[in-house]
């Protein structure tokens, strides 16, 4: 089924609940002189933490401020941001790894390695020039070393002034190991960072209370069960691939298709879809468009045109989409995207290849002239225009369990059956303009009620991140697509369901009267309003 209308209702957004304080006061963590006025005494009333986060796909797991709304950031380096606009908290949760061992602290006036004739910083050491060059105005309040999680942590404190806005920030940079840390950042208001640094307000010290009791929380998870899952997902993808012949996929094609979009039991939009075989040069493929209409909100609507395209082998892909944008408190405007993928064998310099044909070893042949061998590489490339913004394009290097995004809408269709199961895609996500891991789990029959009727079908629950909120796709006993259902909180803490629904083209002209349930353009253009 064709999620995009799912992004366009933005990221999964989860409000915190307020929860209680402990009753006791969890241990110091040893000294943590944020300020020389000791904000790290024991506070007569404990800050008041959230319910407790954890991303299994981060690794990491602690409570956040209480009352704030949390928006995860799965997929990428930054894992989750805690947010509340009232106390003016901010509170992000990260992940930095790198290629090569970086020490979490390398002193100053402490021998250590050099690099070009300057002497080699560790993290926290560069976390802190980071913060210096990015913020002129700024003032480091103490900058060291704790134990933290089992772990080892660098800290540092400073007061910023950016304009009017005088922060006080302060992070935790944990090390996992020395190629992987977690970054704790916790932005509150502060002082001017002229102000003397013994001298600390009311805030400030309740910000330092607030700091120490979630990195108290902290949890490092261990990621090695999840790779494990992963791992056993990955084998069974590679084995659905080889499955996925021409006939298999021209079989799963409907030529027409009418789906309603349903949300909290109101209609906020329709898809027209086409499927089709298509042979394109020497590439045969499938060939899949929809145009769609949706109303996330009173007086704005989106109008959209897509085209897929993918080769019965996945080697190659194309793909144009155009979305226009109308009502609101805003003009007029649309956003076109242009993208393909392309798997091909690349020769590359192979020295072992020159070592085996003069009958040496690699180390005696160098100098020799070096072999050839050919590898497999595999590339993504995406360009974004909108009438507001040239976006930058996307170029990334893809994994082979890519799945093209025809092959994506498609997916509920293409997934044995016969037992429950999980597998694991790497997909384009056009609302984050990234690649990332889908993770597909194949469930048991059940009895389902989708607008107002029941049925007997499979679940499928589909995860784009680990952490994120699935849509649950529905496949009936004869192996036709009969829905699908998507749960969220919204903006301002409200869960929210949305359904997806097959239907016919007189339901959608009686709900929509100016329903436009004709063939996309095969060229892209603006969509009618």
């Amino acid at each position: 089924m064709n999620r995009a209308w799912i992004v366009m209702l933005g990221s999964v957004i989860v409000a915190c609940g307020l929860a209680a304080a402990d009753p006791a006061s969890p241990p110091s963590p040893g000294a943590l002189p944020a300020l020389a006025g000791r904000p790290d005494e024991t506070p007569s009333t404990q800050p008041v933490l959230g319910e407790r986060f954890s991303s299994q796909a981060g690794g990491i797991s602690l409570r956040p401020p209480a009352g704030c709304t949390t928006i995860r950031r799965a997929g990428s380096d930054s894992i989750a941001e805690f947010v509340s606009e009232e106390k003016k908290i901010n509170l992000k949760v990260s992940r930095t790894g790198f290629s090569k061992p970086i020490k979490l602290s390398i002193p100053a006036d402490k021998p250590g390695p050099t690099i070009n004739g300057e002497k080699e910083k560790g993290m926290l050491e560069m976390t802190a020039s980071q913060f210096q060059l990015r913020m002129p105005n700024s003032k480091i309040l103490r900058q060291d070393v704790m134990p933290l999680a089992g772990h080892d942590a660098g800290i540092v404190i400073l007061r910023a002034t950016a304009g009017v806005q005088k922060q006080f920030i302060q992070q935790a940079v944990i090390q996992s190991n020395e190629q992987q840390y977690y970054n704790i950042i916790l932005t509150t208001p502060g002082q001017d960072y002229t102000a003397p640094a013994d001298q600390p307000d009311a805030n400030e010290l309740a910000a330092a209370q607030l700091f120490r009791a979630v990195i108290d929380s902290v949890e490092l998870l261990d990621l090695e069960k999840l790779r494990a899952d992963q791992d056993d997902r990955l084998f069974r993808t590679r084995s659905l691939f080889v499955n996925w012949t021409q006939a298999k996929l021209t079989a799963v094609l409907i030529p027409e298709q009418w789906i309603r979009v349903v949300r909290d039991g109101k209609d906020v939009g329709y898809s027209y879809i086409v499927e089709e075989a298509e042979t394109r040069g020497n590439a045969p493929g499938v060939k899949i468009g929809i145009r769609s209409r949706t109303v996330p909100q009173p007086n704005r609507q989106v109008d959209g045109e897509t085209w897929y395209r993918v080769s019965f082998d996945r080697r190659t892909e194309n793909w144009s989409s155009i979305v226009l944008f109308t009502g609101g408190n805003e003009n007029a405007y649309h956003a076109t995207e242009v993208g393909s993928s392309e798997l091909r064998r690349k020769p590359v310099a192979d020295p072992r290849a020159a070592a085996m044909d003069a009958g040496q070893d690699e180390e005696h042949a160098k100098g020799a002239n070096v072999g050839v061998k050919l590898v497999d590489v595999y590339t993504l490339f995406v360009h974004r225009v909108t009438k507001k913004v040239n976006a930058p394009d996307i170029e990334r290097d893809l994994p082979p369990f890519y799945l093209a995004q025809g092959l994506g809408h498609l997916l509920p269709r293409l997934m044995p059956l016969n037992e429950p199961r999980g597998y694991l895609f790497a997909s384009y996500v056009s609302g984050e303009a990234e690649v990332k891991l889908r993770y597909i789990d194949v469930g048991v029959p059940t009895e389902v009620t989708l607008d107002g009727r029941k049925v007997i079908a499979t679940p499928i629950s589909d995860r784009m991140g680990f952490d994120a909120s699935p849509t649950i796709h529905y496949i009936g006993s004869n192996g036709r697509y009969v829905g699908s259902v998507t749960t969220f909180i919204d903006e301002v803490g409200k869960k929210s369901t949305v359904m997806v629904l097959p239907s016919d083209a007189d339901t959608l002209k009686r709900i929509w009267a100016d329903a436009a349930l004709t063939r996309p353009s095969e060229e892209p253009r603006v969509p009618s309003r």
